[in-house]
């Protein structure tokens, strides 16, 4: 997982993108995990990687629990003895035998038993969505309480009832709104960062009682009130800058 972070690095720099947000699930949360975490995000040591904006991360992995290799152990069993080959096949293709057992193999070889990535959490400071089911079968809510323990950004928790470990496609539509809320609050704060709230209620003309009640407006109206209150400022600016001088 830590070759394929750095692969993921490699990747976003010739992406050549201003600013993203990553998601990942299980091994997927976990590479994405170590690649935010690491100096190089952290630090800013690469001009030419984009900004990490969050972290959505889905059923991650920080550390080997007990139930993580029960249900990897239960795994192997169903890929020998149902159809679960096969099912598997329609995402891998040919490749499927060689995807299976290079993740199973690595999670049951006793070296691994104290394979750990918490020492990148104290390097993630961007906003970050977990999101788990209650009966996931690759592990526990401790994985969730390290990560809040640990992380130094603001980090959203949920935790889905009766949800194993692929919420995405067990609750899909709950993820995707909690998901969008998510990005359309990074978007407020950046947009709050950007400009002032006395900026923005000078130019859309609103007072301060005004101001305070938008705030407690549902997480979809505020983003599109700053929205168009950022393009209204926008286009003011530009409209100075092309003004004729007077005098």
């Amino acid at each position: 997982m830590h070759r394929e972070a750095e692969h993921l690095s490699v990747l976003l720099e010739q992406l050549n993108l201003e600013k993203v947000i990553l998601l990942g699930h299980s091994d997927g949360a976990s590479i994405i995990s170590i690649y935010a975490g690491s100096d190089v995000v952290r630090e800013g040591r690469n001009a030419l990687l984009p900004r990490v904006s969050g972290l959505v991360l889905l059923a991650p992995h920080f550390f080997v629990e007990d139930v993580s290799l029960d249900g990897i152990r239960t795994a192997r069993h169903l890929f020998e003895t149902t159809d679960l080959r096969q099912r598997l096949e329609k995402y891998h293709g040919e490749q499927v035998d060689d995807a299976f057992w290079g993740w199973n193999d690595v999670w049951l070889n006793p070296l691994f038993r104290n394979w750990t990535i918490c020492d990148f959490l104290d390097g993630i400071t961007m906003p970050v969505l977990c999101l788990q089911g209650n009966q996931d079968e690759y592990g526990t809510i401790r994985q969730l309480e390290v990560l809040r323990e640990q992380t130094r950004g603001p980090v959203v928790i949920r935790v889905y009832e009766d949800c194993g470990h692929s919420p995405q496609t067990e609750r899909e539509q709950t993820v995707i709104s909690d998901i969008s809320e998510f990005v359309m609050d990074i978007e407020a704060r950046a947009l709050v960062a950007e400009v002032s709230v006395a900026k923005v209620c000078r130019v859309a003309g609103v007072k301060r009682n005004t101001w305070q009640r938008y705030k407690n407006e549902t997480r979809e109206a505020q983003y599109n009130k700053l929205l168009a209150m950022h393009q209204a400022i926008s286009n003011i600016e530009k409209v100075q800058k092309i003004a004729p001088q007077r005098g």
